[in-house]
């Protein structure tokens, strides 16, 4: 992967050593929409759905057509856990309070939920490549991978953070 900061510094390093003669480097890019509606239409899947889950993604697109249903496959779920088992304690609960709004959160209600005061938490999150900063608010790179965080958390877990996230947002409407 060439889509997080610390892959970066070991994939220059890598390059730097391979004779240029015996390599080609292709970088992916995301799947347009047209691309990902050849590839849902062979499954008979709503393109739009499944560029709204996987964010165009090769990887992810081809997976969860290829589960055929709308879960989060299995392979996505383990990758996302994995990479999201490196960050820190604090990063983590910032990752778990974040996967439990769909679409987006506002970076500040999230800070709060998360209770990073420090910054630290969503920094690391946002350093890692699992959240997205997109204006004044902060999403997951797809849904995919906000469902296989939410997914991971125990239900009393869920329903703690569904709690503070209530609590919070009432006190702010007073």
């Amino acid at each position: 992967r060439n889509d997080e900061p610390d892959a970066r510094a070991r994939l220059a390093s890598l390059w730097a050593d391979m004779p240029r003669d015996s390599l080609e480097r292709i970088e992916l890019s995301a799947l347009s929409m047209d691309a990902v509606a050849q590839l849902a239409q062979r499954h008979g899947r709503p393109a739009r759905d499944v560029f709204a889950a996987c964010g165009g993604n090769p990887f992810h697109v081809t997976e969860y057509l290829e589960a055929g249903r709308d879960g989060v496959p299995r392979t996505i779920q383990e990758l996302t856990v994995a990479r999201a088992a490196r960050l820190g304690p604090i990063a983590r609960r910032a990752l778990d309070c974040a996967s439990i709004f769909p679409r987006q959160i506002d970076e500040e209600i999230l800070r709060q939920i998360a209770d990073d005061a420090d910054h630290a938490g969503v920094e690391e999150c946002l350093a890692s490549g699992m959240l997205n900063a997109r204006g004044g608010a902060l999403a997951f790179r797809h849904e995919l991978a906000r469902r296989a965080i939410n997914a991971a958390m125990s239900p009393l877990r869920r329903r703690e953070l569904h709690a503070a996230a209530l609590k919070l947002l009432k006190a702010q409407g007073d």
